[in-house]
């Protein structure tokens, strides 16, 4: 599994259709993970030496988007169910919804009715 730093320069050499040697100078320990993962592949790009993605870091990038939403979607859906729950709940409790206004009003963001 792929850290955000290891994605997103991956990302960045899939977008700029490879990178050059100067690259590697600049992020050699990526690259050397990279190359060990079968991620990059040392190939000519624009004249000079450089590296490509390969179908496997293709497929690197694709598991980490997946395994993203995948976390924050449910999260959020569950954050939206409890907020709604909570907001039922003061509105049906009239009491709590009592307290609650008279709260906001001694700290001054509800104004009285």
């Amino acid at each position: 599994m792929l850290n955000p730093k290891q994605y997103r320069k991956l990302k960045s050499i899939q977008m700029l259709n490879g990178t050059k040697a100067k690259d590697y100078d600049k992020n050699k320990d990526l690259y050397i993970f990279f190359l060990q993962q079968g991620f990059v592949k040392r190939k000519e790009v624009g004249g000079y030496e450089g590296y490509i993605i390969t179908p496997k870091g293709d497929s690197a990038i694709y598991s980490y988007k997946v395994e993203h939403y995948r976390f924050w979607v449910p999260t959020l859906i569950s954050f939206i169910a409890l907020v709604v729950s909570i907001a039922s709940f003061i509105t049906k409790n009239e009491e709590l919804l009592k307290s609650l206004k008279e709260l906001l009003q001694i700290w001054k963001i509800f104004p009285p009715s």
